[in-house]
């Protein structure tokens, strides 16, 4: 009795601090100063070499592309594989922290409509997807620091106050912005 209660009782201390360093990291992503820099080129210090568009109608596409959405979507299956081999806990814990995160991101939807109604360019499920693909890597990545990342370079881009829209492949890897 007296060792299902602390184990109950860990649970949730765990489950508390799991949520404070997600919040920790909404905090941080809400930061940013979002499109502050969008179609002017950069240095980015990450693994990837970035790429500018510096036409409109390329980076419209390039942003609603399935290569793009693929892309991205492997990424995330990356992370999910890896804590599936690592920390199975963790993997089974993969949707509620998802829907933890999206219930307290409701910002993306001002951030994409309040810069890109402008060109009635809609980007909110693309940028709604990639922020809680960064958050929950950072919370993974923060339980195991081997996790593989992709999200991180995308953050590194956001930070800076550019769009991430593609992703191709010359000698390397590269991100398009």
């Amino acid at each position: 009795m007296i060792l299902t209660i602390w184990n109950n009782a860990l649970k949730l201390v765990v489950n508390i601090m799991n949520i404070e360093i997600i919040n920790s990291f909404i905090a941080e992503v809400k930061e940013i100063n979002w499109f502050s820099n969008v179609g002017k080129e950069q240095f980015f210090s990450m693994k990837l070499k970035a790429n500018f568009i510096g036409d409109f109608k390329k980076f419209s596409s390039s942003i609603n592309s399935l290569d793009w959405e693929n892309t991205t979507l492997e990424a995330s299956n990356n992370l999910l594989e890896f804590l599936q081999i690592k920390n199975v806990k963790e993997s089974n814990n993969w949707n509620k922290t998802v829907q933890q995160i999206k219930e307290k991101i409701d910002f993306v939807n001002n951030l994409s409509s309040t810069f890109f109604n402008q060109y009635e360019l809609d980007i909110k499920s693309d940028l709604e997807w990639n922020v809680v693909m960064i958050i929950l890597e950072k919370y993974y990545k923060s339980i195991n620091s081997k996790i593989p990342v992709f999200f991180d370079d995308l953050y590194s881009i956001y930070k800076k106050g550019n769009i991430p829209c593609g992703f191709e492949f010359v000698d390397d890897w590269n991100f398009i912005l």
